[in-house]
């Protein structure tokens, strides 16, 4: 094995392991409701009086092409010390895997109905300008876009038109919470990433190359395990120079 494999290995290991679990320092519940739309997408303005009732994760709901709407409220803990930019709402709707595509997707929206953040997959986020203490009221527009693509391209489907479609939910309500995030750690997934794409870009004989994995490796010995919060800077600062 190529050295530069075993620190692929070690830093995606890490990541995969210790930092995308600890991007978040805390997380709370929040309160969510549903409002099935009968028939085509409606405004916001509909939407918001519309009737809904609650809804809990794992609960199904979207026949395919069906529009639900999800009102999301709740308080952020007085007991954060977080900057307002450091509280997000993750949303997941029902992803199945990370495909952006051929799947269900969203749009989320303030209670005055501006636009705030799309939602799919592999973004499933939106960041919330609220300080601790702070409430709020959010809604949701999902998309419950069936995987037309199934395991076979091209195979006859009866999920093309709305008319043949089954009549049956296509998801399942995933996780909806507000989050903490620990900014640092979520920094340092970045610069991790960055580096690491960048160097898998270049060929085996390039210097650029192995000054980027003798600092991934650095940053990987750098962040203790089991301190990843209060180390998660040293990692940032064996990256910087490689970085910059």
């Amino acid at each position: 094995m190529h050295p530069h494999e075993s620190i692929r290995l070690r830093v995606e290991r890490l990541v995969r392991e210790r930092l995308e679990p600890a991007c978040a320092l805390a997380e709370a519940p929040v309160r969510t409701d549903v409002w099935h739309v009968p028939d085509e997408p409606v405004p916001f303005a509909e939407a918001k009086e519309a009737a809904y009732v609650p809804i809990e994760r794992g609960e199904p709901w979207g026949r395919a092409w069906a529009t639900s709407w999800f009102r999301v409220a709740g308080t952020v803990p007085a007991s954060w010390q977080a900057a307002p930019g450091a509280v997000e709402l993750l949303v997941d709707p029902g992803f199945v895997g990370d495909s952006a595509g051929f799947q269900v997707e969203a749009l989320v929206y303030d209670g005055a109905g501006r636009t705030l953040k799309a939602i799919e997959p592999r973004n499933d986020y939106v960041r919330l300008n609220l300080a601790p203490g702070a409430s709020f009221e959010v809604y949701v527009e999902a998309a419950a876009n069936p995987d037309i693509i199934g395991e076979s391209l091209f195979t006859p489907t009866a999920l093309g038109r709305k008319r043949t479609a089954p009549d049956r939910p296509l998801y399942r309500l995933g996780r909806i919470a507000l989050v903490h995030r620990d900014a640092e750690v979520w920094e340092l997934v970045q610069d991790i990433e960055a580096a690491l794409g960048l160097a898998l870009e270049l060929s085996l004989s390039s210097p650029r190359r192995a000054e980027l994995f003798a600092a991934l490796d650095a940053a990987v010995d750098a962040v203790a395990p089991y301190d990843v919060h209060g180390t998660a800077g040293a990692g940032r600062a064996a990256l910087r120079e490689a970085l910059a």
